[in-house]
């Protein structure tokens, strides 16, 4: 499946948050637009858009976390897949174009957090190699 990755954009805000509504975050376009200006200001994250015949199917954000107990490492904040297009390898590909820019930024430990009710996004992060803790 011909999937484009490209870094996510303001005006990328309405398909962000009919994404986000699948999960259980609902958001208008507007509220969702707010957000992604306040979070630019933050140049050491980043997020990433999946294209699919000119739609964007899937999002993953990733901030940068420093803490005074261990090394700076970044972390998924969000990643939604379309319902239609989920199991057809395309949050791998965000996730792989995440790491990439982690390592270009010279960071190598990526985290994300899953609630345990989620067994699905459980199992898909499994997948992928992250380990379970706590």
């Amino acid at each position: 499946m011909e999937v484009k990755i490209r870094e996510m954009e303001i005006e990328d805000a309405g398909s962000v948050a009919r994404l986000s509504g699948q999960f259980g975050y609902a958001s208008s376009e507007e509220e969702t637009k707010e957000r992604l200006l306040k979070l630019k200001e933050f140049l050491e994250n980043c997020g990433f858009v999946a294209i699919r015949h000119n739609e964007i199917v899937g999002w993953i954000y990733v901030m940068l976390s420093i803490r005074v107990e261990s090394s700076p490492f970044y972390e998924i904040s969000g990643l939604v897949v379309d319902e239609c297009y989920r199991g057809q390898g395309i949050g791998n590909q965000l996730v792989d174009e995440v790491k990439l820019w982690c390592t270009g930024k010279g960071i190598y430990k990526l985290r994300v957090r899953c609630n345990a009710i989620r067994i699905k996004s459980h199992e898909f992060y499994l997948k992928l190699g992250f380990n379970e803790s706590k």
